[in-house]
């Protein structure tokens, strides 16, 4: 801050990071007070709004977001209990080939000592 007469020049301050001490009521940008180095502040913005900073709107989306999207909701469609029965079903046929498998092996074993 640069003190002129009674004119007081600052450099530009963003409203948005502008910070109040709430000792001596400095206003400044940075973690401590410059002129009593307390920490207790209050964000400007709190009192006075400031502006958007997009001037338009967002861009449109792309295509292949829109490919991920009905990919998204087309898995979010499907009925949730016709999901559970077939993985249902592959966890019970893996079960019943592991059992299969065990029994195997052990009747081979079986067959092999005399």
């Amino acid at each position: 801050m640069i003190a002129t007469s009674n004119w007081v020049h600052c450099r530009r301050m963003d409203l948005r990071e502008a910070r109040l001490c709430l000792d001596c009521e400095e206003i400044y940008l940075g973690q401590q007070c410059p002129v009593c180095a307390s920490e207790s502040f209050a964000f400007v913005s709190r009192w006075v709004p400031a502006r958007e900073r997009r001037t338009g709107p967002r861009p449109a989306t792309s295509p292949e977001a829109a490919a991920y999207r009905r990919l998204l909701v087309a898995d979010a469609v499907r009925p949730k209990a016709l999901r559970l029965v077939k993985r249902g079903a592959v966890g019970l046929a893996a079960i019943s080939l592991a059992r299969w498998l065990w029994r195997q092996s052990g009747a081979s074993t079986r067959r092999a000592k005399p």
